[in-house]
Order: C-alpha cells, then sequence, then structure tokens
C-alpha cells in the first residue's frame, strides 16, 4: 500500500509537471500567433512563402527598371560648360557664347554664337568620346573641358 501511495504521489507529481510545461507551450504560442487571425502554422507559413515570392517578383522588376533607367541616362546631357566671351572689341558686351552638351559617354555638342553689331552667327560642332572633328575655338575647348569635369564630379559622386 505504500508503495502505491508513493506511485500515487508521483504520478500526481509528474502530472502537475506536465501541466506548467504544456501551460509554458500553450503561452510561447499564443505569443507565436499573437495578431494572427489563423491560427494555423501552416497557413502562416505559406502566407510568408507568398509574400517572399512577391517580394522577389517586385525586386526583379526594381532591378530590369533601373537597368533601363541607366540605359537612358546613359544619354542624358549631364555635362554643361559655358563660356561667355566679348567676340568683337567694338560690341562692349559678353554676348558671345559657347555652350558644350555631353552625355555620360562624352557624346554630344559644342553650340557657338558669335555676336555681332550687324549679325550673330550659331555654330554647332559635334562631340564624340570628347573630340570633335571641326577645329575648336580657345572659348569652346573651355566649355567643353568644363562640361568634362561636371560629368567626372557625377562619376565621382557615383563611386
Amino acid at each position: 500500500m505504500l508503495v502505491l501511495i508513493a506511485l500515487l504521489l508521483l504520478t500526481i507529481i509528474v502530472i502537475v509537471h506536465l501541466h506548467v510545461r504544456i501551460g509554458k507551450v500553450q503561452k510561447r504560442y499564443k505569443n507565436l500567433f499573437l495578431g494572427h487571425e489563423q491560427t494555423d502554422i501552416e497557413k502562416l507559413i505559406l502566407s510568408y512563402r507568398q509574400a517572399i515570392d512577391d517580394l522577389k517578383k517586385e525586386q526583379t522588376q526594381l532591378k530590369q527598371k533601373s537597368s533601363k533607367m541607366e540605359r537612358i541616362l546613359n544619354n542624358v546631357i549631364m555635362g554643361i560648360g559655358l563660356k561667355r566671351y566679348n567676340a568683337f572689341k567694338d560690341t562692349g558686351s559678353d554676348l558671345s557664347f559657347s555652350l558644350a552638351l555631353l552625355n555620360k559617354q562624352n557624346q554630344g555638342v559644342v553650340l557657338t554664337s558669335i555676336f555681332g553689331r550687324e549679325e550673330t552667327r550659331v555654330y554647332a560642332k559635334d562631340v564624340e568620346e570628347g573630340k570633335s572633328n571641326y577645329n575648336l575655338s580657345e572659348e569652346e575647348v573651355k566649355a567643353l573641358s568644363q562640361a568634362q569635369q561636371t560629368i567626372s564630379q557625377i562619376e565621382e559622386l557615383e563611386g
């Protein structure tokens, strides 16, 4: 009989211990699903998996858009250089100018406007790889150099 009472006492201790552990597991389970309507872990994992798949698709789309934007930006005017000057001493002000417009690949144009009392002339000289097939005046070279410096500064910022 003493053995039976000891066994009963041991069983009660084990049941209390298991009850305490089950309570802790239930508390952790409730914390895991706190704020979620669905308490089915399989549904929760599947919803997370779907969210991750959606994020991967969105990331792929963003990479594609980024590549397109980069290709477009390579052709946008990024380097600008302007040199104003007085082409003729009798005109009295700096109304003549040379304007260099370059994209990231050092391609573009140098526009020059020569202002005179009787007429104004405008010239356009193409630029490929940072050089023109036409002879450039001192002012045009300065404007081109300014535009190239701007591009260099942009490239430094990009790293």
